[in-house]
């Protein structure tokens, strides 16, 4: 039993060929760079329902985040500070629970 668990532990991440190989490496954010620009209150219109606070987490996100960068929006600098800010259960923990 332990023989058969370990070698589907070993083969987890072999591709079996190249074009697999090259299927993975894509881009997670490919055409990212052809999409307009939204703001963070539009980004999570849709998960608004699924996290608990939400609506308060953005608000406080865009209020507390630096606005005076001149290399991201402000709506960007939010979307950091939003990820990596503490609650009573991380936003990022939060999300990732529910996928």
């Amino acid at each position: 039993m332990i023989q058969k668990i370990t070698s589907i532990n070993i083969n987890r991440f072999v591709n079996n060929d190249v074009s697999e190989l090259q299927q993975s490496n894509r881009s997670p954010i490919y055409g990212y760079q052809h999409l307009s620009a939204m703001t963070l209150e539009q980004a999570v219109k849709e998960i608004i329902p699924l996290v608990s606070g939400l609506a308060d987490y953005v608000a406080q996100a865009k209020q507390n985040c630096n606005r005076k960068s001149h290399l991201i929006t402000w709506d960007e600098s939010a979307a950091i500070y939003l990820y990596s800010m503490q609650t009573r259960l991380p936003f990022r923990q939060q999300m990732l629970q529910r996928h």
